[in-house]
Order: structure tokens, then C-alpha cells, then sequence
């Protein structure tokens, strides 16, 4: 049986994006150099193991993954992606995020009249299938 800790739906942003909010690649490294930015906070969140020639070898490289150190991301549609496993799911994902937009609209036209409730309405997420993302 093929166990991973990864799920096929996420989220994507602009490298660029992350970038300008402190995100950084990870520090691919032996455990043992670690010691190097145990005493340095402004980097040790950036650390990754990476031992290819152990006994029990430790590569992650080809996630190429970037963290981000911070309590919160607000982030929305505008630059951000929803990522999904096939197009099917990508269709599925659309369509309850359009019943949710328009429920949410109907409930500001209860307070005030459509054409205004209709001006609050969101840009609509770009949808991904992870078998087109590269």
C-alpha cells in the first residue's frame, strides 16, 4: 500500500508573491550543520535534512519547497491558485465555491437592495489540475 503525507489539493502562489513576504527555499542541509543555525533564528525555520550518503539516506529535494515564517497569510483569489487532483475535482471545487458566492451575496441583498449586494461579490478563484501544473 502507497502511504504519502501529501494530498492532492493546495494551494499555489507566485514565488514572487511569498518572496515579498519573507519567504524564502528551504535550506537543504546535513543534520549536523544544522549546529550552524541552531543560535540563528533569522534562519534555522529555513532548515531541511538532506543526508543522500547516510545509511538511511534523507533527500526531500525535489519537493523544492519554500516556508514562510509567520503566524498568519492572508491571502485571496488575486494571487493565489486552488489546486486540485484532476479536472473533475476542478469542476466540483467551482461549483461549490459559486453556491457559496451566491449564497453569501443573497444574504447582503436581505440588508440592502441587489445591485449593491451584487457589487460585493469576490473575483472568482483560479482553478488548477495538478495534472497540468508543472
Amino acid at each position: 500500500m502507497d502511504v504519502s503525507r501529501y494530498r492532492p489539493f493546495g494551494i499555489m502562489f507566485e514565488k514572487r508573491w511569498i518572496f515579498e513576504r519573507g519567504g524564502r527555499p528551504v535550506i537543504y542541509q546535513r543534520y549536523d550543520e544544522f549546529e550552524g543555525l541552531r543560535d540563528s533564528p533569522a534562519h534555522n525555520w529555513r532548515h531541511m535534512t538532506f543526508d543522500p550518503l547516510s545509511t538511511e539516506p534523507v533527500d526531500f529535494t525535489w519537493e523544492r519547497e519554500w516556508r514562510i515564517q509567520t503566524e498568519s497569510l492572508r491571502f485571496d483569489s488575486s494571487v493565489a491558485s486552488i489546486v486540485t487532483p484532476n479536472p473533475e475535482w476542478c469542476e466540483h471545487v467551482a461549483r461549490e465555491l459559486s453556491v457559496d458566492e451566491d449564497t453569501r451575496i443573497w444574504s447582503y441583498a436581505q440588508i440592502t437592495d441587489d445591485l449593491l449586494a451584487e457589487q460585493r461579490r469576490e473575483p472568482r478563484w483560479h482553478i488548477v489540475s495538478l495534472s497540468n501544473v508543472a
